[in-house]
């Protein structure tokens, strides 16, 4: 069953489907009609090298299953920044800021495998794979 609309995936629910992990079939489920932040996609393109991909595959592995790679502009950086002003107490990476300011951006929920994101009140549904 493919559910209809835009999400934005956070790097881990990308990595979970390309390596199909628990939870990956909740991340197919949502199709190719999602959104990535570039700078996810460097976490994503990071952990696959780490783990045995060739750098060369990331791009073919990733971009069928992804609508669009969104780049990280200066209104997303700054919106990076506030949302890491508001979450410091939770220690969020900077992958972790960007993916959430995409998410408000869009007014779109967020698709993650991080299960701290549960206790964030940002205004931005998450949705949790695992």
């Amino acid at each position: 069953m493919t559910r209809s609309g835009n999400v934005v995936l956070d790097a881990s629910a990308v990595i979970c489907l390309v390596r199909r992990e628990r939870g990956w079939e909740q991340v197919a489920a949502y199709g190719s009609d999602c959104l990535l932040s570039a700078v996810n996609l460097v976490e994503v393109a990071y952990h696959l090298t780490r783990h045995g991909f060739p750098l060369e595959d990331v791009s073919p592995i990733i971009c069928p299953l992804i609508g669009r790679i969104v780049p990280f502009d200066t209104d997303l950086a700054l919106l990076a920044s506030s949302v890491h002003l508001k979450t410091r107490t939770h220690g969020l990476s900077l992958a972790d800021c960007a993916c959430l300011a995409l998410g408000i951006s869009q007014q779109t929920a967020v698709v993650t495998a991080d299960k701290k994101w549960s206790q964030l009140r940002l205004g931005v549904k998450t949705v949790q794979i695992r």
